[in-house]
């Protein structure tokens, strides 16, 4: 039996309360006893606060939901997905291929690492099986559960192999004909446990496999080249990006009002941009240049350091509460942070952190 190996961490691994993993991360079960404090009945007893504020803003997650983040390799998927369960943990972040970081953290309390280990992609159809069954056992048992796969393509390209070997004809596209029904039969056994899933896309997400997965996915998470290149991260397009969740009777009239107030200065800049691109900025109305200042702070706000990318980055994570950031959104578009420079919004957490940004830039020898 080769496709999983159990296995015991080394002496510097060997924390908390679990006794065995399966291999390095490709799947990851994590749980706790706690979400975040709430009314307990209430929609917003449900929502899970995630600490990253552009999606506790405008992709709300919800206990149970099914999460899917999709985009090409390199923009940042795997950090993404690691900060979501480090969240959700508290603790420490699980990453592909980074099975001591996940150890070091403190995590492995409260996570659980399922891989494939044989050189055969065939195999990699058997984690998401086998991870979905341990995490409705922890979940049967009262614990919080939030599953991480990364990433369901390798699902996919593992039970297209499978087929080969059967024999089967393959799809007009190239895929194995049962795609649509093992997705659907992956998804059936979500029930109530929180899932996180990535996809590598390089080109159009509306392909076969993750179109299949969409399906079923109640948050979309779009990562974009062209973001990261900017040096914004996360680098979320937050206009392609999507949530059912985002509605005023789950999340509230004020966030919901928040939310969509952001969306539609940032379609605005989006729209002024294919202008300042031909006649510059300084022809625009000066109406059109508050909207543009005031989009690209926005913007620059919505960004942050993630703690699980700090041994990149060497600048320490940041955990912002949904509180902080509603706040923080509504200040810049009610114009009380007209007068900072564009500089101090970028990588920072709350708005205080903002304002003495500015502080530090404005002492700066020029």
């Amino acid at each position: 039996m080769n496709d999983e190996k159990i296995t015991t961490p080394p002496p510097s691994a060997q924390r908390g309360q679990i006794e065995w993993n399966f291999g390095p991360l490709c799947c990851t079960s994590t749980s706790k006893e706690n979400y975040m404090e709430t009314t307990p009945g209430s929609a917003a007893s449900l929502m899970l606060e995630t600490g990253i504020k552009s999606i506790d803003l405008l992709l709300c997650f919800k206990t149970g939901s099914n999460i899917g983040i999709f985009g090409p390799a390199g923009t940042g998927k795997t950090v993404l997905i690691r900060e979501l369960i480090k969240n959700h943990v508290r603790s420490g972040p699980p990453s592909a291929s980074a099975y001591l970081p996940l150890a070091d953290s403190g995590a492995m309390e409260y996570s659980t690492v399922v891989q494939a280990t044989a050189a055969e992609s065939s195999f990699y159809a058997k984690p998401e099986q086998t991870t979905m069954t341990m995490g409705e056992f922890f979940s049967s048992n009262g614990l919080r559960v939030m599953l991480g796969f990364d990433s369901t393509a390798q699902f996919s390209q593992g039970a297209s192999e499978v087929s080969a070997l059967l024999g089967r004809t393959p799809s007009a596209v190239g895929y194995q004909p049962t795609l649509a029904t093992e997705m659907s039969a992956l998804q059936k056994q979500i029930g109530s446990v929180a899932t996180v899933t990535t996809f590598d896309v390089p080109d159009d997400f509306t392909e076969t496999p993750p179109g299949t997965t969409s399906a079923y996915i109640d948050a979309i998470v779009v990562m974009s080249r062209d973001i990261a290149t900017l040096g914004i991260y996360p680098a979320i397009d937050l206009q392609k990006s999507t949530s059912r969740h985002l509605d005023s009777s789950v999340v509230g009239e004020d966030h919901y009002d928040t939310a969509h107030r952001v969306l539609d200065l940032l379609q605005e800049y989006q729209s002024l941009k294919a202008v300042i691109d031909v006649v510059g900025l300084d022809e625009l109305s000066e109406e059109h240049k508050l909207t543009v200042s005031r989009a690209r702070k926005l913007r620059n706000f919505l960004t942050q350091p993630l703690s699980t990318a700090e041994s990149l980055t060497g600048i320490p994570g940041k955990h912002v509460s949904l509180k902080d950031t509603l706040a923080g959104c509504n200040s810049i578009l009610n114009g009380n942070r007209d007068h900072l420079p564009e500089q101090a919004f970028s990588m920072v957490g709350c708005i205080e952190e903002a304002i003495e940004k500015a502080k530090t830039l404005a002492i700066q020898p020029r």
